[in-house]
């Protein structure tokens, strides 16, 4: 999450709605009372797949017959039968996000070349080869020639090289995405052209040598609802624009840049916007600079990872200078800001979904009024110096999935109906804090909690036998704390548990065979323990996919057991301050 920028679903005009339904009813032509596809369009298309590769033989199973029309991804006019969509763009796994390119070992994946014979496609107006594998063949130059393209979507389709500066003929183009191209432009200036533009994203394009007037171009185009350039090594964001053109823009991402600058005025004078990303692009500007109260129809403000300073409190008290905001998302995360959270301004943002305050200077309490923000899904004010005790009010999110206060100074002990009042919570980080008590019985009743972080705080007691009614549970962090007794046997029980953490406690006893059932967990920490007894078996032939075992600093004795070598996903094995004899198994 730190390192990446949060971003909504795209929201297309009516019109390109209703031509991506055209693309994508495949079979609506069939009909004998509608005409079948022109002879000329029909070789166009043969011509096209014979240039591309397809190791799954997806178009050879479906590209049959002699209709086109009711070809998979070819979508005609109902009027006339000429071609008007063409959409193959990969909905499968062939660009992997994860790892940010296309697996070469997946066969879904449309590669080879891009044929002219499209250029035959007269009536050609929508066209979707996104998230395909080409290989790093160029962006081909006779695109710019589909005169009646009002779609185009070549993102992340493995394609290369400069971008043809022909596409600023395509007069009626409203969509443009270009994202994830290892490409670069010479200029913006072809953009010119394009008038009626009103999705433009050119996010990871190598924009360095159109750094210096890339705005100006930009503001040509009235038409502009949707705008996006994450990443695209921009470095001047001019501080004065004559002119703002961008009357109906509604999303503005310009996030993952360089442009080492405050905010610019001007950006807050376009009442139009809805989204607006400038995370992680160098950005130095006090809250107290900023004109919030301009932008009163703002649903996300993300300005995460930047170097924002000034104080909290003035800053949402801009936010709520609107009588009614509409603020769903604010992202302000690893920045420098300051002071203590407002109460009554923070209870005006009534429909806030997620507030990510992490990592700041914040101090203070967290006011009473965090209760009234009922729509609340995420709450992240972690790594701040904030102290106090963890309010009631919080109990009362229902919404809530994520609840991350973790190092702050937090005292007290932990919200203990929080099982009957934070119904949809999946994630709970309180750790790194000075909360004291011991471990509320309801935290092992959550059904959706996920994952549960309670290290380093002063917890005592012991750990509670009631953990059957998580069945979501699959990390329990509950290290670095006063904790005392043996595992309980309720633990094991919980069919997700992968991940379990109980080092640097007081915890004892042997680890009996009710342990045993904990065979999912791919990592173990029991280090710094007064654990005694053998070194189960066990733990080599049913924990299978452990890849991380610590049982450092307790009283193990006896040998290591050999079946420890059957684990095939081990990766760090510590076993360090026992009371352990004998060799060393040589298969480790």
């Amino acid at each position: 999450m730190a390192n990446s920028c949060f971003q909504l679903v795209l929201f297309l005009p009516l019109f390109l709605m209703f031509v991506s339904l055209e693309a994508s009813r495949f079979s609506s032509n069939s009909s004998n009372s509608k005409p079948s596809c022109i002879g000329i369009e029909r070789k166009a298309l043969v011509e096209f797949k014979k240039g591309l590769t397809d190791p799954s033989g997806l178009l050879s199973s479906s590209w049959v017959g002699i209709d086109c029309c009711t070809w998979m991804g070819v979508g005609c006019c109902n009027q006339t039968g000429h071609v008007v969509a063409l959409d193959l763009g990969n909905l499968g796994d062939c660009y992997d996000k994860k790892i940010g390119y296309a697996p070469t070992t997946n066969s879904s994946c449309l590669g080879g070349e891009v044929s002219s014979s499209l250029l035959n496609l007269k009536y050609l107006k929508y066209l979707d080869l996104s998230m395909n594998d080409f290989q790093g063949i160029a962006i081909p130059n006779f695109l710019g020639s589909l005169e009646k393209l009002s779609y185009l979507d070549l993102s992340n389709a493995s394609l290369v090289g400069m971008i043809p500066p022909h596409l600023g003929n395509l007069s009626n183009l409203r969509h443009l995405d270009l994202l994830g191209l290892s490409s670069w432009v010479s200029d913006l200036n072809w953009l010119v052209g394009l008038s009626p533009l009103k999705y433009l994203n050119l996010g990871n394009v190598n924009l360095t040598l159109a750094s210096t007037n890339w705005l100006q171009a930009l503001n040509m185009l009235p038409s502009l609802s949707e705008l996006r350039l994450r990443g695209c090594e921009l470095h001047n964001l001019p501080h004065s624009v004559p002119n703002i053109n961008f009357t109906s823009l509604s999303v503005l991402d310009i996030s993952d840049n360089n442009f080492n600058s405050s905010i610019p005025q001007w950006l807050f004078n376009i009442c139009s916007l809805l989204q607006i990303y400038l995370c992680s692009s160098y950005m130095k500007t006090s809250v107290s600079d900023i004109p919030w109260g301009n932008i009163c129809n703002l649903r996300t403000l993300d300005l995460f990872e930047n170097q924002i300073n000034g104080d909290i409190c003035e800053l949402i008290g801009g936010l709520v200078e609107c009588s009614n905001s509409s603020l769903e998302d604010l992202w302000l995360g690893s920045n420098q800001v300051s002071g203590q959270l407002p109460d009554y301004s923070l209870a005006r943002l009534q429909n806030l979904r997620y507030l990510l305050l992490f990592n700041n200077v914040i101090s203070g309490p967290i006011p009473a009024s965090i209760g009234r923000l009922s729509k609340l899904e995420m709450l992240d004010l972690s790594f701040n110096q904030m102290n106090g005790s963890i309010p009631d009010g919080i109990g009362k999110l229902a919404n809530l999935n994520f609840l991350l206060l973790d190092n702050n100074y937090w005292e007290g002990s932990i919200p203990m109906n929080i099982d009957q009042m934070m119904l949809s919570l999946e994630v709970l980080d309180l750790s790194g804090n000075f909360l004291n008590g011991s471990i509320p019985l309801p935290v092992g009743r959550m059904e959706h909690l996920a994952m549960l972080y309670l290290s380093n705080n002063y917890l005592s007691g012991k750990i509670h036998d009631q953990w059957r009614d998580s069945p979501s549970l699959g990390i329990i962090d509950l290290s670095g704390n006063n904790l005392h007794g043996e595992i309980p046997s309720s633990i094991c029980s919980l069919p997700a548990l992968f991940w379990l953490k109980l080092s640097s406690n007081y915890l004892s006893g042997e680890l009996s065979f009710a342990f045993q059932n904990c065979k999912g967990l791919t990592m173990l920490d029991l280090g710094d323990n007064r654990f005694y007894g053998n070194i189960p078996k066990y733990i080599g032939k049913d924990f299978l996919s452990l890849s991380e075992l610590r049982i450092r600093a307790n009283m193990f004795s006896g040998n290591i057991p050999e079946q420890l070598c059957s684990l095939t996903h081990l990766h760090i094995l510590d076993l360090a301050l026992n009371n352990l004899s004998g060799s060393i198994p040589s298969c480790l």
